[in-house]
């Protein structure tokens, strides 16, 4: 889920928190560091949480009155974002949740939400979290050597789908709405605010059509080994998801793949909007519930089985994580990173390594290195993204960097951008993550998928090669899009190879030459028309090259110190 639709979210909670503190100045907390440091958001969500929070547990306020409250605050400060229907919406499907956490989590404070819902605006918390990851001690071995004279074997990497099965050509494009251009976004009044055939760069997902034409174009074009897909099937109409209707649309989205690309092994991973409601990935302790996502992790395990052997299911319906080995000497490690969302307000109940993900990886990194394998690792949110939960992104830092060697690629989504992220120690980088963009053109971009070039004896990434085609042409036409390749990484960016020095140094090039950080911004947004029209000014240059320095969102030493110069 990108910014635009955490927006929603946030602005929810402020409008909540912030009309509680008005309403509740007698009773309601105030912290004066948060207001010596003028931080006007944080302030409000914590007043307001702690008022909230109060008044539920000591006055007794009913479900009810807790609903009406964030109904009214929904029309007066959501309003101000999004159509009054979708705040609502959003309140009714996370009522029983927040009410949950009020009465059973009973050192829960409004600090604490705050620091997690709003770590990107720098939220005070007063109780970070201090846990750790058993890493086992010792140094990764050297690499493998590879043989590039030998064939490479071919993945794709497709990422972010975002089916809209609601999707309708000629629909309003511009409604106020997380979601648009379906046929309940509104009137068109002017044939510039309509939808296009095939999809459209506004705030607007995916049809059905345009999946089915790019899995056959990608299948008539590309000889494949392997399929990655890094999450997100379930569209951005978040306001009214539920079990049943997602349960239909991962059904969908796994019958193309196997429809469309027949035995070709793919290796799926969950996204942040697969969960109903979403974002939230509920604790062990929670299985039993009505708040459990356990439905997901079984339903997963079906329908992943078609590619994955029987022994991945345990950890399928444990987490939504597995790994499989591929062929000998190249293992598959797939994570659910979406339980370390910072919108994943269950980390409130339970922030500690949820399921056992990380010291699991730790293992499997361990045995793999042992039994000299080289490992791909799949994750749904980048690590240093800036709703990754920090404690979370430390931990998951210190095992790559351990493990340095053995593993040889990485893969994220859910930007929605074509971008990269690197692994360093403060000084010597050592790995990188390459983002899938996405399938969607929400927003402002246009859809892409990508081909990796791996080595076929140690598994490196040799190159990438990014496909696209033009939103604007593609309707204009409404005949099957034209996907053409934008650029191959190694001759677009002139590096010896993808390790994480090549990178790195190109980062540093990057700094210091605007016309390399212009290349970078267009191919990030896959020169989308939208995006070429809004331009990137140098807080935007100094941004991406900020996001593609940190691994870890609270560690943002190496970018301040190569960027300052910048603007």
């Amino acid at each position: 889920m990108r910014s635009k639709v955490c927006v929603i979210v946030v602005v929810v909670a402020l409008a909540v928190t912030l009309s509680l503190a008005q309403e509740n100045q007698g009773i309601a907390h105030k912290d004066t560091r948060l207001v010596s440091r003028g931080d006007v958001f944080c302030f409000a969500c914590v007043t307001g949480l702690d008022a909230i929070i109060l008044k539920r547990r000591v006055f007794k306020l009913k479900d009810g009155k807790v609903q009406k409250h964030l109904y009214v605050l929904c029309d007066t400060f959501g309003a101000l974002v999004y159509d009054p229907a979708v705040c609502r919406g959003m309140v009714d499907i996370h009522l029983n949740m927040i009410l949950f956490l009020i009465d059973n989590k009973k050192d829960v404070k409004g600090s604490d939400a705050c620091g997690l819902l709003l770590q990107n605006f720098k939220c005070f918390n007063s109780e970070v979290s201090r846990w750790s990851v058993d890493v086992p001690k010792g140094k990764s071995p050297p690499k493998k050597l590879g043989d590039s004279s030998r064939e490479p074997l071919k993945v794709l990497h497709v990422t972010d789908i975002h089916y809209d099965p609601h999707y309708e050509a000629g629909s309003l494009a511009t409604c106020r709405r997380p979601m648009c251009c379906n046929r309940d976004s509104g009137k068109v009044k002017n044939v510039a605010d309509a939808a296009g055939f095939w999809t459209d760069y506004r705030e607007c997902d995916v049809p059905a059509r345009l999946i089915t034409e790019t899995f056959k174009h990608i299948r008539k074009n590309n000889k494949l080994d392997y399929i990655y897909f890094t999450g997100d099937i379930i569209s951005h109409r978040i306001w009214e998801t539920s079990v049943e209707g997602n349960k239909r649309d991962i059904k969908f989205i796994m019958s193309e793949f196997k429809k469309q690309f027949g035995d070709i092994p793919v290796y799926p991973i969950l996204g942040n909007h697969e969960p109903h409601p979403l974002n939230l990935f509920a604790p062990d302790g929670l299985k039993n519930t009505e708040f459990s996502t356990q439905w997901l992790f079984d339903y997963s395990a079906e329908m992943w089985s078609d590619w994955l052997p029987e022994n991945t299911k345990e950890t399928i319906r444990r987490g939504g994580f597995y790994t499989v080995l591929v062929r000998p000497g190249f293992r598959i490690v797939a994570l659910n990173s979406n339980v370390a969302y910072t919108l994943n307000a269950w980390l409130l109940y339970d922030d500690v390594d949820m399921y056992g993900q990380l010291e699991w990886f730790a293992k499997t990194l361990e045995k793999a290195e042992e039994a000299g394998e080289s490992v791909h690792v799949l994750s749904h949110i980048p690590s240093g993204d800036e709703y990754t939960y920090s404690p979370w992104g430390r931990e998951f830092t210190r095992i790559v960097l351990r493990f340095s060697n053995t593993i040889t690629g990485m893969f994220n989504g859910h930007t929605h951008f074509d971008e990269l992220n690197i692994y360093h120690d403060g000084k010597d980088a050592t790995n990188v993550a390459f983002n899938g963009g996405s399938l969607t053109p929400f927003s402002d971009v246009n859809p892409n998928y990508k081909i990796f070039d791996i080595d076929s004896i140690n598994f490196d990434i040799l190159d990438y090669h990014t496909w696209i085609f033009n939103v604007t042409e593609a309707n204009r036409k409404q005949t099957p899009p034209e996907w053409y390749k934008l650029y191959s990484f190694k001759k677009e960016y002139g590096v010896k190879d993808m390790s994480g020095k090549e990178v790195f140094d190109l980062i540093k090039r990057m700094v210091n030459s605007s016309t390399l950080r212009q290349t970078y911004f267009e191919n990030k947004v896959r020169v989308g028309d939208a995006a070429l029209a809004k331009g990137c000014d140098e807080d935007c240059h100094k941004n991406n090259i900020c996001n593609m320095l940190t691994a870890e969102y609270s560690n943002r030493t190496l970018c301040n110190k190569l960027t300052k110069n910048i603007y």
